[in-house]
């Protein structure tokens, strides 16, 4: 992070959640609601007083809110005082304590209009990488991820099962040999794939690539047997 207080280019935070993120806005909302709690349990345990805990809790309320209604993937929260007034419920005189309880915490670049009821803060070195936050965010985004590959794979393995079954039960002569093909590259497949078994997690969270190859191989299968067994249905276009 720079001396300013703004994220550099190589900070992960702004990769993840930031402009610079490619991951779905599910995705998004998650990473950034387990950021906001992880922000809340850190400057607690830092020292930061009640009064600036309620303030910093409406900001990062306002700043998930901006995220959804503007499209805006900043870390930048402004508001009129009057109104983080009225969000948080405190008093004038208690809303000033809370701003300076949490001066130290945050970006001002206008301290002048920051305690005169214009407040525009950067949420920035509640993110930095220092905090450990961002290694954080990575992990469970990589956990989740790997998590629903695997619960796909699952799924689609229970399904080439069902369909074998029911190509078994029809004994039709018609597709006997691609029935045979498939059936081998499944047997192939299992005996081979590590990363799409849940009890291989921890080595598909290094391996997202190989996981994604083994997923992709699988699908194969999946859609390559059902078109052959179930009536209109079509493998896609990259099957055989």
């Amino acid at each position: 992070m720079a001396e300013n207080g703004r994220f550099d280019d190589d900070d992960v935070v702004p990769q993840l959640i930031g402009d610079r993120s490619h991951l779905s806005s599910t995705a998004l909302i998650e990473l950034e609601q387990a950021a906001a709690l992880d922000v809340l349990r850190r400057t607690t345990a830092a020292g930061l007083g009640e009064l600036g805990s309620q303030v910093l809790l409406m900001l990062l309320v306002l700043w998930q809110r901006q995220r959804r209604e503007r499209s805006d993937r900043s870390f930048v929260v402004a508001v009129m005082g009057a109104e983080l007034e009225d969000l948080c419920g405190l008093s004038e005189a208690a809303m000033l304590e809370g701003l300076q309880q949490l001066r130290p915490f945050i970006r001002v670049d206008d301290t002048e209009l920051y305690f005169d009821g214009d407040i525009e803060v950067g949420l920035e070195p509640l993110f930095a990488d220092e905090t450990g936050v961002g290694a954080q965010l990575d992990r469970f985004w990589r956990a989740s991820h790997v998590q629903m590959m695997q619960r796909a794979a699952r799924e689609a393995g229970e399904a080439i099962e069902s369909f074998f079954r029911l190509a078994d039960r029809r004994g039709s002569a018609q597709g006997l040999e691609r029935l045979v093909a498939l059936r081998l590259q499944w047997r192939r497949h299992l005996e081979q794939r590590r990363l799409l078994d849940a009890l291989n997690f921890t080595a598909a969270l290094a391996d997202l690539q190989g996981l994604h190859d083994e997923l992709a191989t699988l699908e194969r299968i999946h859609d390559s047997l059902g078109a052959l067994v179930v009536p209109g249905r079509r493998a896609r276009d990259d099957l055989c």
